[in-house]
């Protein structure tokens, strides 16, 4: 990381060209490189010689155009004069504005600290106008301001004594800010045992302080004119946003789906994700949000049933990106879908799926509208508060991804269109992939004298050689965890579970192969069955017999097969 000056001719000629309210674009000269996640002190021509304004830059700099999220603006701001170290840098007199001039950290370090020390200044000053402008504002709007002020001023200054929070709210004029402080107040201890002491005594009568929290985040809304606007975090990662591994059976993609999973949000976290499978009765309601019947107490404390909105799957990790974006943090939220194409994707994404288009930024490209249940959820104060008309148009911020598994070998799936494949990014995962565990790995089968010894993922292999040479294609062929990976792979040794194994291999692969990948060929795959051919169950029986030798002799003549012996312990 580094540190920059910025050099800006007017105080606030820099605000004239914003993306959404969060970047800002300014054109600069010179030949300095500002990366992103690098800081700049704005050094401001007007005042004269002021230092005022601290950014982060969000984006690589691309012609000398700088992208920046204003972190600090301080007015004045601080004396350049006062910083001795700025004489060794630049000469306010000759210096070229829109220049930007790398300084040293403990330079910028304490330009921040002189600023955040200009911000509490000035709130002391600004603490009792907040106050009666918020008073003014909920009696225009036809509240009663006075408990909920005196109880938003008790409350804060309560907690910032115990630690919960940084500052009094009315030291707060950031809407994201304050919806992190109010978090933080109800997530209280104090703060929710003062709630359920309240509603013993008080039942039908609503909280103060609720109403305050919540008309404060509201007032301060009408003041800066925010919207929701944080779906441009930063977040940078090496994974797509939108990603489904594909391939055939077995070849593990739940395994290596959960595997990045772990790498995206952390080894041990199971909160900044959800994993979802679609099937065929899955719907818009399941996955977006509906209407549904939930328990409740009635007037009387009698256990009764309303009716309320209840968030899916999107929505609730929609949810948790856009509250973290609000907090400025750069933290993804990932949502897995298993077998996406099970269910028809069409109508379980609705109008989500407009949402899946995603710039350059990797943030929605075009927005949908929210519909007055989704927006009336939001905006409830314990979810992210506000005004419904703040959730107007909606968009999946760069720090939410979506990925999903798709076998399309399976029989019953949906097709999807090529506008909805086109907004993914595929990753497939090889027949043969990932089969490196499974190296060795023996097991005998079949009785008396057909008991052999086999490799487990070589016969495998032999059995996807003939499938192939049979037409048939290599997405109905078997992955190396077609049997699971628990049975397959033994915990210590090369010898798998005969009789587990056997097990699965019937219930498993005997079936798949005889109900669906060799439908058209089972004589030819089964040659060595003696019985019926055309019945499940004698294939299974002579398979507990005869073990390999079931199968075509294409199969067996390339496999390398043991005799199990009486020093074995297994027969002869």
């Amino acid at each position: 990381m580094k540190y920059y000056l910025l050099m800006i001719h007017a105080a606030n000629g820099i605000l004239h060209d914003t993306i959404a309210n969060t970047e800002i674009v300014y054109s600069y000269q010179g030949t300095a490189e500002p990366k992103k996640g690098d800081c700049i002190a704005g050094y401001v021509g007007q005042p004269a010689g002021q230092v005022r304004m601290l950014f982060e830059v969000t984006r690589d700099s691309d012609n000398n155009k700088l992208y920046l999220k204003k972190i600090i603006d301080v007015y004045p701001g601080a004396e350049a004069g006062n910083f001795e170290e700025l004489s060794d840098v630049t000469d306010m007199a000759e210096a070229s504005f829109k220049d930007v001039i790398e300084i040293e950290a403990g330079l910028y370090d304490e330009i921040k600290s002189r600023l955040i020390k200009g911000i509490a200044d000035e709130m002391e000053d600004e603490e009792e106008g907040l106050k009666e402008q918020f008073e003014k504002y909920i009696y225009d709007t036809g509240k009663n301001p006075r408990l909920q002020v005196s109880e938003l001023k008790r409350w804060s200054g309560k907690l910032v004594g115990s630690g919960v929070l940084d500052k009094d709210i009315f030291h707060i004029t950031d809407v994201a800010e304050y919806r992190t402080a109010a978090e933080k107040i109800r997530e209280s201890e104090e703060y929710i045992n003062y709630k359920k002491d309240w509603k013993l005594k008080h039942p039908k009568s609503g909280l103060s302080l609720d109403q305050g929290i919540t008309n404060y985040e509201k007032f301060l809304i009408s003041l800066t004119g925010n919207k929701i606007n944080y779906f441009y975090t930063g977040y940078e990662s090496e994974f797509p946003r939108n990603r489904i591994f594909f391939g055939a059976p077995g070849t593990g993609k739940s395994f290596l789906m959960d595997k990045d999973r772990k790498a995206l949000t952390g080894e041990d976290n199971s909160t900044d994700y959800e994993r979802v499978t679609f099937h065929p009765d899955y719907s818009y309601a399941n996955f977006v949000g509906t209407y549904k019947p939930v328990p409740c107490k009635d007037e009387n404390g009698n256990d009764s049933i309303t009716y309320e909105y209840v968030p899916g799957p999107f929505i609730r990790v929609l949810i948790k990106a856009l509250k973290s974006a609000g907090r400025n943090e750069k933290k993804p939220f990932l949502l897995l879908v298993e077998e996406i194409n099970r269910a028809n994707t069409a109508a379980v994404f609705g109008d989500v799926f407009q949402l899946l288009d995603r710039n350059k930024d990797y943030v929605s490209e075009y927005p949908i509208h929210a519909s007055e249940d989704i927006k009336n959820y939001l905006a409830k104060s314990e979810v992210l508060g506000g005004n419904p008309e703040d959730y107007e148009q909606l968009r999946i911020p760069d720090n939410m991804f979506i990925w999903a598994t798709m076998n399309s070998a399976d029989q019953g799936v949906f097709s999807m269109d090529t506008a909805f494949k086109r907004r993914w990014d595929f990753k497939y995962i090889g027949i043969d992939d990932n089969d490196s565990e499974l190296a060795g790995k023996k097991v005998v089968l079949g009785q008396a004298s057909f008991q052999r010894r086999v490799e487990w993922n070589e016969l495998r292999k032999q059995m996807n050689h003939f499938m192939a040479d049979n037409g048939i294609n290599e997405d109905k062929q078997l992955g190396p965890y077609f049997i699971n990976k628990t049975i397959a792979v033994p915990e210590s040794g090369t010898e798998i579970d005969s009789v587990k194994f056997c097990e699965a291999f019937k219930n498993k692969v005997i079936m798949y192969l005889f109900e669906d990948a060799v439908r058209q060929k089972r004589a030819a795959l089964f040659e060595g069955v003696t019985g019926d051919k055309t019945r499940y169950s004698s294939i299974c029986r002579e398979f507990d017999e005869r073990g390999v030798f079931i199968f075509h002799q294409n199969i067996t003549d390339k496999l390398y097969i043991e005799k199990v012996t009486s020093e074995d312990g297994s027969g002869a």
